[in-house]
């Protein structure tokens, strides 16, 4: 962890209503995002854009039930997880002794 800074930068997508993290130890605040690119490591960027309040806790929770998770992913990445066996029936890992992903609706 402590090489991190050396090694790479961030962008830290913020989570709606939860207070501003300080930057990690190392790294130093860069005001646009587009500045990370001129930097070869140590700068982090806090995005301030418009995401969904959705945790990878209630997406596991609602694949792990077999609910739909239409209103919690776009299609694209229900795709993936379901590709790739990400997560399993009970809400874990793919790994865990896993049964394939399943979801309650079909996606035309």
């Amino acid at each position: 962890a402590e090489q991190l800074p050396s090694l790479c930068n961030l962008l830290v997508f913020e989570r709606p209503g939860s207070p501003r993290a300080r930057p990690p130890k190392g790294f130093e605040v860069v005001d646009a995002a587009a500045r990370l690119g001129s930097r070869r490591s140590g700068g982090v960027h806090f995005l301030d854009a418009p995401m969904r309040d959705i945790s990878a806790t209630a997406v596991r929770r609602a694949i792990a039930s077999g609910a739909a998770t239409d209103a919690l992913l776009p299609r694209q990445v229900w795709d993936y997880i379901q590709r790739n066996g990400l997560y399993d029936a009970d809400g874990g890992s793919k790994g865990r002794n896993a049964p394939t992903p399943h979801h309650a609706t079909k996606h035309p």
